[in-house]
C-alpha cells in the first residue's frame, strides 16, 4: 500500500475512533471539475476494493461484482454508455471507484470510498505530453458497524454516484433524476 493510502487509512481510524457515526467528506465536485465531464458519451469502469479489508467485505456481501453492477446500473440510467477495455491505452475514459479501510475490531470497519474520473489530458507547460489524470471525484470516508457494512456502503457508493450524474447533466444538458 502506498504511503498515501496509508495516511488516509490512519486518519479513516483516528476519525473513525473520535466519531461514533460517519464522517463525510467531499472533494473535488465544484467549478473547476465539472468543465471535464462536458461530451463524455461512454466510461470504463474499474473497480478496486484494497487489501487487507477486501476479504472481510466480500464476506459482509460488498464485493467488485456487485458495486460493478451499481455503478455500471447508475451509468446507463444517465445514458451513458459502459465500455470495456482490454488495456490503458484506450482513450476511453475511466470512472475509478476505490475502497480502501480496515477492521477496527470484529464489530466496526473504518472505510474510505473515492469516485474518481481519470482522462487522458495534455500538460499546460508542455502540450506535446500526454497523461492520465484525475478531472473529476468524490469521496467519503467513516465508520460503521459491521453487521450492516455492505448495504451501508452500497448506499454510499450510490450516492456517490448521484453526486456524479448530478455534475455530469450540469454541464451536459441532461435533466436526469
Amino acid at each position: 500500500m502506498s504511503i498515501r493510502k496509508c495516511l488516509i487509512v490512519l486518519i479513516v481510524a483516528f476519525f473513525g475512533l473520535v466519531v461514533d457515526t460517519s464522517a463525510v467528506l467531499g472533494i473535488g465536485d465544484d467549478k473547476y471539475s465539472r468543465p471535464s465531464l462536458k461530451g463524455l458519451k461512454k466510461l470504463s469502469v474499474v473497480i478496486q476494493i484494497e487489501n487487507p479489508v477486501s476479504e472481510d467485505l466480500r464476506k459482509a456481501g460488498l464485493t467488485e461484482d456487485r458495486i460493478r453492477a451499481g455503478v455500471e446500473l447508475k451509468l446507463r440510467e444517465a445514458n451513458i454508455d459502459v465500455v470495456y477495455i482490454q488495456e490503458l491505452s484506450s482513450d476511453i475514459p475511466i470512472l475509478h471507484v476505490e475502497v480502501n479501510g480496515s477492521r477496527k475490531s470484529d464489530k466496526i470497519f473504518s472505510f474510505l470510498i473515492e469516485v474518481e474520473l481519470w482522462q487522458r489530458s495534455f500538460l499546460k507547460r508542455d502540450p506535446k505530453l500526454e497523461v492520465i489524470s484525475g478531472t473529476w471525484s468524490t469521496g467519503v470516508f467513516g465508520s460503521g458497524s459491521s453487521s450492516g457494512i455492505a448495504s451501508d456502503m452500497m448506499g454510499l457508493i450510490n450516492r456517490m454516484m448521484d453526486t456524479f450524474i448530478k455534475a455530469y447533466s450540469s454541464v451536459n444538458s441532461q435533466k436526469i433524476f
